[in-house]
């Protein structure tokens, strides 16, 4: 499937110009993967492929118009704010609304992505067709949307800086009466402050112990000797950053400075591995290799980062099970970590573009901060 994707062109939505030469491209899906139409609902692939930033629409392409469709709410923006040939509007559930109006003819075969269909629509699809005139194609358009054009790197280096900047910030303000949800609230008025649209995700902030729970919620603990880390990161026009440091508040032991450098020596071989061509798969196991030489491996409990775009986690992806190719213009994270339950947890996370050399944006210091 990747191997057909890619004698696609490199599909970009930095701007109205590029969106017609993103659509214009887009009719050779149907032709490569021999399907009349291509359906998607998801709200990710809308915003990419129309420039929508709603919260109900469906896109519907053929081998010669792109056609979008969504409920009245929506009438006005859509005018301005959606590129397709033809834009309706329908009532109810969007998918029944068009297979009643024929807009999708009975004996067409439907290509689609399972994991971009709300499960109602995904039911319709097989009530309405043979199984023979359904046609899978998982995760096409998050491929073609990995592979960054040099608009939208420039949004994700913006994130990044903004995130950079804000946890230097954050540093200067930690205070032994500080507590978990005040940085959570300053990380997210400081990223917009500074240009975000908002935070890319709710920001992990964790004290001590609660540091082993790599997706804790903040809350009203104040610090106290231990560690601290935070994970965070911002969206710039839908383009998001992801960043996460673990500092020491008081005077770190000898067994956390120990396990901070072999995490961070796991990270930096990992980052330093990124190269086209390499798999998810094997830059999983590059950090996780070096950790089970360290007799750390077991601590380990998550992969080792993702793809980075309009999604915060989204292709390719970087785990031990999976089969996805880096290529030259994919944004990715990678953010081994390790968790001693009760104790605390370790996780160190750097954004990078991926190229004949790969670009290392965060510039956030990664030696051990004790504060």
């Amino acid at each position: 499937m990747l191997k057909s994707l890619k004698k696609l062109p490199i599909i970009t939505s930095e701007n109205s110009k590029d969106l017609l030469i993103c659509q214009t491209n887009l009719h050779k899906l149907c032709e490569q993967f021999n399907v009349d139409y291509f359906v998607t609902s998801s709200k990710t692939h809308l915003r990419y492929l129309t420039g929508y930033n709603g919260s109900n629409g469906l896109l519907i392409l053929n081998r010669n118009k792109i056609m979008f469709v969504t409920d009245s709410r929506y009438q006005n923006i859509i005018k301005d704010e959606v590129i397709a040939d033809k834009k309706i509007i329908g009532t109810g559930n969007l998918l029944d609304f068009i297979l009643k109006q024929n807009i999708i003819k009975n004996n067409s075969i439907i290509g689609y992505d399972p994991n971009s269909l709300q499960l109602v629509s995904y039911s319709l699809l097989e009530n309405k067709f043979s199984s023979r005139k359904l046609k899978k194609l998982p995760n096409i358009i998050d491929k073609i949307m990995s592979v960054k054009g040099e608009s939208e790197i420039n949004k994700i280096k913006e994130a990044v800086k903004i995130t950079d900047t804000v946890f230097n910030n954050i540093l200067k303000l930690i205070s032994p009466s500080i507590t978990e949800k005040d940085i959570s609230a300053e990380i997210t008025y400081q990223q917009q402050k500074l240009g975000a649209e908002g935070d890319a995700f709710p920001p992990i902030i964790a004290f001590g112990e609660r540091s082993a729970l790599p997706h804790s919620h903040p809350t009203k603990r104040k610090i106290s000797k231990g560690a601290v880390l935070l994970d965070f990161g911002c969206r710039v026009d839908g383009y998001n950053s992801d960043m996460t440091r673990t500092l020491y508040f008081g005077k770190a032991n000898s067994s956390f400075k120990k396990h901070y450098q072999i995490l961070l020596q796991a990270q930096e071989i990992t980052l330093n591995s990124i190269k086209p061509g390499i798999s998810g798969k094997k830059l999983d196991s590059i950090a996780r290799n070096f950790l089970r030489k360290n007799r750390l491996d077991k601590y380990f409990i998550h992969s080792v980062g993702h793809g980075l775009s309009l999604d915060i986690h989204a292709f390719p992806r970087l785990s031990k099970t999976s089969t996805d190719i880096l290529e030259v213009g994919n944004v990715i994270t990678i953010e081994p970590g390790i968790y001693f339950p009760g104790k605390y947890g370790i996780r160190i996370e750097d954004d990078a573009i991926v190229g004949l050399i790969t670009n290392i944006l965060n510039k956030s210091p990664k030696n051990l901060i004790e504060i």
